[in-house]
This record gives structure tokens, sequence and C-alpha cells, in this order.
């Protein structure tokens, strides 16, 4: 069954993600179980030691741990190892998570295991808005040194978990992580194209865009603004990205417009985007665009209005004569 993407916050200040995207597996294990070599943002302590999760990776598990849990702050404890890369602040990770209220050892609802989330940066980053009642403090930071396959327990004041639940003093998290990705492209700068707009990249990976001639282009450009040196995008594949979308301004006295819908501005908006191309809801050209290219590259891609979305499934904003400029981060491929 298909892991379906899903939204998350993006709020945080720049210099949070400036770090080392890329990572291998450390050899051996740190205090916590961490991976050695990674820093977490919390140490581990007797209460996150006492609690036990057994079952398969990706499906909710059978959680013990005694009752009532005094979390007075936030401790994790790796319950079972993973491998690959490790994640980091800035990283993007597609875990499961399920909440238990610390005094009575019972989940939380709306909380349960929810087909897969994709968590845009790990450390002072935010959960997705259909988290429900999770917040944004304790599971972001608790996976920073992630790694796939790894089974994480968090114990935690309620208040770092959770919001408008009462009668929770402590909760515990059990999170299962299914893959770490790259959180932005971070392949080699290319020599830009004539007659194509300069991309401007943030310290966080977000991009921007400069237009240095109004003359829109007539047919499909796409350049390669960075080079990745990662696994190759297919026609199958299932590639994760990060991506905005402009309009082409209409005059000198315009800037371009940033689509700032759901799926078309993920930067902003905390998105995570896993495209399947045999369904994908964006322009044919755009994805042929990004077929052959590698993780780790970013992407610029001109679409004139014939090119673009069809009347019938224009986003909202989107007219029949716009010409678009997508800015695609491509940092790794759903397995």
């Amino acid at each position: 069954m298909r892991r379906r993407p899903a939204l998350l916050s993006a709020l945080t200040a720049a210099a949070l993600v400036a770090v080392a995207l890329a990572g291998c597996a450390p050899q051996g294990r740190g205090p916590g179980n961490q991976p050695a070599g990674c820093t977490p943002e919390y140490a581990s302590g007797d209460a996150s030691n006492a609690v036990t999760a057994s079952g398969s990776i990706g499906a909710t598990p059978k959680v013990k741990f005694p009752t009532p849990v005094v979390a007075k702050s936030s401790e994790v404890t790796v319950l079972k190892p993973g491998t690959g890369r490790v994640a980091q602040k800035g990283s993007i990770v597609d875990f499961d998570v399920t909440v238990y209220n610390g005094r009575t050892g019972k989940s939380v609802a709306g909380t349960a295991y929810d087909g897969g989330t994709y968590l845009r940066a790990v450390a002072g980053k935010g959960l997705p808005p259909q988290s429900g009642a999770l917040t944004r403090s304790s599971i972001a930071d608790a996976l920073v040194c992630a790694q796939a396959g790894s089974r994480i327990a968090l114990t935690s004041p309620n208040s770092k978990i959770n919001a408008g639940l009462t009668g929770l003093s402590s909760a515990v998290a059990v999170i299962d992580v299914n893959a770490v990705y790259l959180g932005k492209a971070d392949g080699v700068n290319q020599l830009p194209k004539d007659g194509m707009p300069n991309v401007i990249t943030a310290v966080d990976g977000q991009p921007g865009i400069v237009i240095q001639e109004l003359t829109k282009p007539t047919t499909v450009r796409t350049e390669l603004v960075k080079a990745g040196g990662g696994a190759v995008v297919t026609k199958t594949s299932r590639p994760v990205v990060m991506m905005t979308a402009w309009t082409w301004p209409a005059s000198s006295a315009d800037k371009p417009t940033v689509l700032d819908q759901q799926g078309l501005d993920t930067w902003t908006n905390g998105t995570a985007i896993s495209l399947d191309f045999a369904t994908s809801p964006y322009p044919k050209a755009l994805n042929t665009a990004l077929i052959g290219q590698k993780v780790g590259s970013q992407v610029l891609v001109v679409l004139p209005p014939k090119d673009g979305f069809p009347a019938s499934g224009a986003p909202q904003g989107v007219t029949a004569n716009d010409t678009l400029i997508f800015v695609v981060d491509i940092v790794g491929i759903q397995k």
C-alpha cells in the first residue's frame, strides 16, 4: 500500500537548518542508543528508558511503560536502531507516531498511525496541520539523529506534544521512522541559461527568483540549477520534492507572483510532496522535466500557457494565459 504525503509546518529561523544535510550511518551507538557522532536534541533518561514497544516498524506498536510517567523535560531513547542516512536539522523524515497518556497509558485519540507524514525540518519545525492534537515541539526535535527503520520512545511534558487536551501532565510518544531524505537540493551549482530566471536560494533551501528579461519563453524550458549525484528519477519513481511556483510578471512594474496554494509552494506552506507520475496533478511537462534528473538536483522549469495546467484542473489564481515558473528540489525517492 502506497504511503500518502502530508502537510507540515515549516516555521523556524534559517539558522536552525544551516547544517550538513547529507549523512551516512556512523559506526557504533551512543547514549540512548543514538547513532554515534550525532548529537540528539534530547538525552535519554529513566522515563524514556522505561518504555518498550513491540511489533513491526510502520504498524501500530504494542507499547508498555510504568504509569504514571512524570516528565519534567523531554527524553528520547532509541528502542530499535535504524540504518542509513542520519537525520539532521533540516532533513525530511517520513515517520509514524502514536501518543499515549502518561498517566493512564492509553493512546490519545487522533494521534494513531496515519499512513505517513513528511517532516520538513527535524528540529524547530512544526508538524502538519492534520496532525490534530499534536504540536510542534518535542516530536519534531526527537527526530534529530533518526535513521530509517528506527523506533523512538519520547517522554515529554504534555504541553510540548499535545494542544487542547486537558488532564494530561505528561505524554509518551512512540515514533517509527520510515525514511530520511535530504532537506534541500545539495548538488553542484550549474551555469545559468540565457533568458531564464535567476534562482536565489536561502540558507534553509527556500528558493526565490529574479527575472532579468520580460520576454516569456514560448516553449518549455528546463535548466539544471544544481546537479545532484543521487539516484536517477525514472517514470516509475516516486520522487520526494520541495517546490515553489510563480506566474511570470506581465510588465516590468510587476514581480513574479508566488502561487501559494497547497502543493505549489511547499516551502511556505510546509509541505513535502511524494510525486506519483501516473496520478500527478501537475502539468505533464513538469513531470517530464523531472524524469532523468538525480536526487540532490534543483530544477528550474518554465511552462508557457499551452503546457501549463489544463483549464479544468488549474489551481485557484492560475489563468489560461499564465506562463508558469517552477523550482523543484529533488530530495529523495520514496521506496
